[in-house]
């Protein structure tokens, strides 16, 4: 589900809330079943970004700090290291890791 659908379930569900799941479904069948280069980390990753909750004061749940923070800042970003994907062919998908050096995604002025 989208970050904004699961902070605000009162609201309709838009065609942004379906891309950005399917965003989610896909990147989490990449670390899953495709062959990467996160071996190391894939594990810790799919845990802090899918398997982490935060809960609100009325018990309802909130999805991970990970999961939200890439969305709002339009990074994915594990262990303080951007994690940029491409694909190497049809069946391996490389994540390159660098360190960041800047927090301010430059699509998005303030």
């Amino acid at each position: 589900m989208s970050v904004g659908y699961i902070q605000n379930p009162e609201w309709p569900v838009v065609v942004a809330d379906d891309l950005e799941s399917f965003f989610h479904v896909m990147l989490y069948q990449s670390v899953r079943y495709l062959r990467h280069s996160l071996a190391s980390m894939a594990t810790d990753f799919v845990k802090s970004y899918f398997d982490t909750f935060q809960l609100r004061n009325d018990g309802t749940q909130l999805c991970s700090n990970t999961k939200i923070r890439t969305v709002n800042i339009g990074k994915l970003e594990h262990g303080g290291e951007l994690l940029e994907c491409r694909a190497d062919g049809p069946e391996y998908v490389i994540f390159s890791v660098r360190r960041q050096t800047s927090l301010q995604n430059p699509c998005f002025r303030h």
